[in-house]
């Protein structure tokens, strides 16, 4: 989950705990 600026931080990268972007 690499697409944190594609607009799946929150919506998805959320899930993976990967919200290093927002």
């Amino acid at each position: 989950p690499t697409a944190s600026n594609a607009g799946l931080t929150i919506s998805g990268e959320a899930r993976f705990g990967i919200v290093r972007e927002w």
